[in-house]
């Protein structure tokens, strides 16, 4: 008997499904625990596993039985310390250990991916296990360090600390102001037109009373057309969405919270609508997908090359269209489907005038501005034709412009700039911050972000993540006294050094060993910290 080890009940049943009679599937989320002993070296730690567990002793009888074992456990060094820890179960080791990557859970994708196993990536299991022995040891030693200091420290993890602190950190400066633009009219066709200085920079005018006094005087004024020209213009495709952009439009679209986003996703995984989040998507994908346009579209949408694969979330199956799926996913699945399947549509093809405006009393008084505008129309929709409102047309068609010509005042618009110089990055969405910050482990940054809220650390307003006034404390606290650990350089380093690891381009004893004197240095720091409350807290 073989056996397989998947994440999830129901990817056990989907596998048992696709490869029928023969084969033992069972899941194994849970089973893995982090070594006690931060400073633990081997690759497998100390695995104490809780009594009564009925899938621990399920995978156990089936570890000491079976003849060889597939881990087909997700993708990535999680997947991998995932299998390892399960088969650390077996009293003695399996003979036949492959491991197997399922990018979906279709059945020909199952059938696909065992057909071409591999060994477990040892160096992936390093990496994850240097993670997990980071962790417990950050939380570990800055806890003791504020417990010295008589400040409460809630349990949360060193992702946690290192996003508070982010979250805490003043924006970038920016120059409030506010900018003008003008709707005109070119005979029947509308036109947006951007107003600037004589000297072609954006105009800014420090205070709305400037700004109102500009729309009336633009609301009298004269336009004429000063010079135009035109060019074809090639729009090419969005790439379809990794995890972190699919975060992003999740929040802003269709108004879903990242942590709810991941939970979507991985349910969609698991019923075989969506490849997996960090695999790349099979390449018999495209080949069906080009299949399905030339049925659907026809043959002037099917590129004359085919796509090159890229990293991004794909529907498992380009037949099920979005219309076909129930429930609560319906939404994140449409907006998967139909930014893949626009990815592998040709782009489309623009014509494009532009157009300087020139502004006075009349014509012998101009103003010192100029306006420029962009009339656009589609001369082919391309991939568009999927996704047609990434891109608003202008409005009416427009005849040949010429110097000199008369042009219409329609409407002024206002638009203000914020001004966040000096100010911490409030209004800051979690989608918006894991983009920035934590795109490489969405899921951890997830996590981090609702441990932080429930130490009340950090605050939800409406979809806004604001810092409380004690976290505020503790990201200043955090900052003098943990620059190893919270600088702004700090943990994309940490996350360099693990993929290195993951590469075997590195060991893992070095890395911890270093990350481990860089806090001690900074606890053998002389200067105390300055005097921070902090209220107690109770730990999450």
């Amino acid at each position: 008997m073989n056996v397989i080890l998947v994440e999830t009940p129901a990817q056990a049943k989907r596998v048992a499904e696709a490869l029928g009679a023969g084969w033992r599937v069972e899941p194994c989320a849970g089973l893995e625990q982090d070594a006690p002993d931060p400073a633990h070296t081997g690759v497998r730690p100390p695995f104490a596993p809780a009594e009564g567990s009925d899938r621990r002793a399920r995978v156990r009888q089936a570890l000491a039985e079976c003849q060889a074992v597939y881990a087909a456990t997700p993708p990535g060094p999680a997947g991998e310390w995932l299998a390892w820890r399960a088969l650390a179960l077996a009293h003695t080791p399996p003979a036949t250990v492959c491991r197997v990557t399922l990018s979906a859970l279709t059945a020909p994708a199952i059938r696909e991916a065992f057909a071409d196993p591999r060994p477990l990536n040892r160096s992936a299991i390093e990496a994850e296990a240097a993670r997990r022995q980071i962790e417990p040891l950050t939380a570990e030693v800055v806890a003791a360090a504020a417990r010295q200091h008589g400040h409460a420290l809630p349990a949360v993890s060193r992702t946690a600390l290192v996003a508070l602190c982010r979250l805490a950190a003043p924006a970038e400066p920016t120059a409030g102001g506010w900018t003008l633009a003008l709707r005109v009219r070119l005979g029947e066709a509308g036109l947006r037109a951007a107003v600037h200085t004589a000297d072609g920079a954006r105009i800014r005018l420090s205070t709305p009373e400037r700004a109102q006094a500009a729309v009336r005087m633009l609301q009298t004024a004269q336009y004429w057309v000063t010079r135009s020209g035109q060019r074809e213009h090639v729009l090419h495709a969005p790439a379809p969405c990794t995890v972190p952009a699919l975060l992003l439009e999740a929040e802003r679209r269709l108004g879903i919270v990242p942590a709810d986003a991941l939970r979507l996703l991985a349910t969609l995984y698991d019923a075989a609508w969506i490849t997996h989040p960090e695999a790349a998507p099979p390449a018999r994908l495209y080949a069906d997908a080009r299949d399905f346009i030339r049925s659907e579209y026809g043959a002037a949408y099917v590129p004359e090359e085919p796509t090159a694969p890229a990293a991004g979330s794909a529907p498992a199956d380009i037949r099920r269209v979005p219309d076909a799926l129930p429930g609560d996913g319906a939404a994140l699945y449409r907006l998967i489907w139909t930014r893949f399947v626009a990815a592998q549509l040709p782009p489309a093809r623009l014509r494009q005038t532009g157009v300087q405006l020139g502004v006075g009393a009349d014509r012998e008084r101009p103003y010192p501005l100029t306006l420029w505008g962009l009339h656009t129309r589609i001369a082919f929709d391309g991939w568009l034709r999927l996704m047609p409102e990434a891109l608003a047309p202008s409005e009416g068609e427009l005849a040949e412009v010429l110097a000199g010509d008369a042009v219409r005042f329609s409407q002024a618009e206002v638009e203000r700039i914020a001004s966040d110089a000096g100010t911490p990055d409030a209004g800051t969405t979690a989608a918006a911050l894991i983009a920035r910050h934590g795109s490489a482990r969405p899921a951890a940054w997830c996590a981090a972000l609702q441990a932080l809220e429930a130490a009340d650390l950090v605050r939800m307003d409406g979809d806004r993540l604001t810092v409380s006034e004690r976290g505020a404390a503790l990201a200043a606290w955090l900052g003098e006294r943990f620059p190893a650990l919270v600088g702004d350089d700090a943990d994309a380093g940490l996350e360099r050094a693990l993929q290195h690891i993951a590469a075997g381009a590195r060991e893992r004893d070095p890395v911890v060993h270093a990350f481990r004197e860089r806090l001690s240095a900074d606890l053998r720091r002389a200067s105390p910290p300055r005097p921070v409350v902090l209220r107690p807290a109770r730990e999450v």
